[in-house]
């Protein structure tokens, strides 16, 4: 064989060679970038799905908080229970309004105007759903069109029941989805990418790039809902995409706790836009092999291609890192804070410069036992995570509440290296429930305890005066003259007039003795830990001289007096409202018989 035969079949031999490595290689870079976009979508709807996980949970307390409010206050559609929501929706920027509707599904409360515009919303899926199972917890309801203001919305509502269940309405809160669009919009960085949140039954909540004839879409004919999640709650999968048919990378995760899927994707031609470039000039080394130094550029460029691919990823994942609402505190293996976002350092005070190389425990309130940290790790050494309400201090010394999420990231041989905390401010949730707790349960003008503490305080001092076999006086108080007050000067000073009166009273009973504002000039006195009737004469006689000392109001010297009615437990009755009643009767005895005296029930007279 000649010389040059032999070159050419070598020549020929040596390139197929390269043609196939080089072939394989390209086939294999392609296959490495579609798996490191379903990576960086991963790590992404990831992220994404465990905010809006959080987001609705806070909803979801919010409502429980509103309908515990509502068991507490009958008045639904009251001033007071409307300023209650109008609380909640400045403290969840996630929602637009929350509205309370009655078992006939007419709106009566509404955080967004008072008094409520009374809309029929028997028909909305939303409150039928949660008609027929009260139990279910919070529904997630389609997208539709507000009755009141026109606009998209999604709806959350929880059932109202009584204390057997049964059904008595519904309080809903509207979803902003703009809120969720614009917190997506600041973390898609890929290219022609795009986040949709469904329902679980294949309905289209919203989406970030916005399109509005894709809201409220029925879905569930797609594979994601026939196929893959009946098989796995995330994972990640290719198809066309319904709304421009362009075959996407997409990846999912359904939520644990509620009916909603997080869907992140990005066009598979726009993932491959890079590999395109690298597999024509890889087709190009092919033609020159033979020239070392174009092929040790290929590998360079190679090298550097793969490095802005592990730079973007970093990027990507430092994007939500740092965009995310909730505070994030990352620890190694040991429990030692490595590193911590900006919201974080914005919620506690702290920066990492403070807590590097610390352990979380400095962060302790003290409000927490041994038991109850004990308990949490031995959650997270179990099941990989742990999820409930922590106190803490900030770098101020401020004590705060939270919603602590701990996750423990495992290598690919089930080691812990690493402890990630996430961690939400729910401080202004926490007021909001101390306010709505004294609103249910005190007079807003004199500060008295109303008539549903009354009741309490009285069954207790029933129970007291039982026990201690003492005498109990239940005195019902109502002023003399103070209408004419309130006629002739306003309100304005009718209304402070019945301050001083409630801060008389105050002083005028002992510390276990009870104060209370049934409503107008309605007063009732718990006289406790009387051994004879005549201690209760010589506490009245003392409270009426002090009633009918002159009043300062403003430029007005005033002067009232009070009638009283007072029953005594045991020798009246045992019955907190009946003892009410008969004070009552009493105190129109004291009115009839001149005025300004008491007068303690008696049988005979009242027949």
């Amino acid at each position: 064989m000649k010389a040059s035969r032999f070159l050419i079949i070598v020549g020929v031999l040596v390139s197929l060679l390269v043609g196939l490595l080089a072939g394989a290689n390209i086939w294999r870079e392609r296959e490495q970038a579609l798996t490191e976009a379903r990576e960086r979508l991963t790590a992404l709807n990831l992220a994404l799905a465990e905010q809006l996980e959080r987001s609705l949970q806070a909803v979801d307390f919010g409502l429980s908080d509103v309908i515990q409010m509502l068991e507490r206050n009958p008045g639904w559609d009251s001033a007071e229970v409307h300023g209650a929501l109008r609380g909640y929706v400045a403290a969840l920027p996630q929602i637009r309004a929350i509205a309370i509707v009655d078992a006939r599904g007419i709106i009566v409360g509404d955080s967004a105007l008072y008094p409520a515009t009374p809309i029929d919303v028997a028909d909305r899926e939303y409150f039928q759903q949660v008609k027929a199972d009260p139990a279910m917890g919070m529904f997630v309801g389609p997208p539709n069109v507000s009755r009141r203001d026109k606009e998209w919305t999604v709806v959350v509502s929880r059932a109202i029941t009584d204390q057997q269940g049964g059904f008595r309405g519904v309080v809903f809160a509207r979803l902003q989805p703009r809120y969720f669009q614009e917190l997506y919009r600041g973390v898609l960085h890929l290219k022609d990418s795009a986040v949709t949140v469904f329902r679980r039954d294949g309905t289209l909540l919203f989406r970030e790039p916005h399109v509005e004839e894709a809201v409220g879409r029925q879905l569930s004919g797609l594979p994601l809902f026939t196929e893959l999640l009946p098989r796995a709650e995330r994972g990640t999968y290719e198809a066309p995409a319904v709304l421009d048919s362009r075959v996407r990378v997409f990846s999912y995760a359904a939520l644990r706790a509620y009916p909603v899927v997080m869907n992140s994707h990005q066009a598979k031609d726009a993932i491959l836009a890079r590999w395109r470039a690298s597999a024509w000039l890889s087709l190009l080394v092919i033609g020159l092999v033979l020239l070392a130094g174009f092929w040790m550029m290929r590998c360079l460029l190679c090298a550097l291609r793969k490095q802005e691919e592990a730079a973007e990823a970093l990027l990507l994942g430092a994007s939500v890192f740092e965009h995310t609402q909730e505070g994030i505190l990352i620890t190694d293996a040991e429990r030692r804070i490595i590193n911590l976002n900006r919201a974080f350092t914005r919620l506690t005070g702290y920066t990492l410069d403070d807590l590097r190389g610390q352990t979380p425990a400095m962060l302790k309130s003290g409000n927490h036992d041994t038991a109850f940290y004990d308990a949490m790790w031995r959650s997270i050494e179990h099941t990989g995570e742990w999820r409930g309400e922590i106190w803490n201090y900030k770098k101020s010394g401020e004590l705060y509440p939270g919603i602590l999420n701990i996750s423990a990231v495992k290598n690919g041989i089930g080691r812990t290296t690493h402890y990630v905390a996430v961690y939400a401010d729910i401080s202004d949730l926490k007021s909001t429930q101390q306010y709505l707790e004294k609103l249910a349960n005190y007079d807003t003008l004199t500060g008295l305890p109303n008539r549903m503490l009354l009741a309490d305080r009285l069954r207790q001092a029933i129970a007291h005066a039982r026990r201690q076999e003492q005498l109990l006086a239940v005195c019902f108080l109502d002023l003399d003259g103070f209408k004419p007050v309130n006629d002739r000067h306003g309100h304005g000073v009718g209304d402070q007039l019945l301050v001083q009166v409630a801060g008389r009273l105050r002083q005028a009973v002992r510390a276990d003795d009870t104060v209370a504002r049934l409503g107008g000039d309605e007063f009732v006195l718990l006289l406790s830990d009387l051994s004879t009737v005549e201690e209760c004469e010589r506490a009245l006689e003392r409270i009426i001289a002090d009633l009918g000392a002159p009043y300062a109001v403003g430029a007005h010297t005033l002067r009232i007096s009070a009638s009283i009615g007072v029953a005594i437990y045991p020798f009246d009755d045992a019955e907190p409202d009946m003892l009410l009643r008969l004070a009552d009767h009493a105190m129109y005895r004291a009115k009839q018989d001149g005025r300004s005296r008491y007068c303690f029930y008696e049988a005979e007279a009242a027949a």
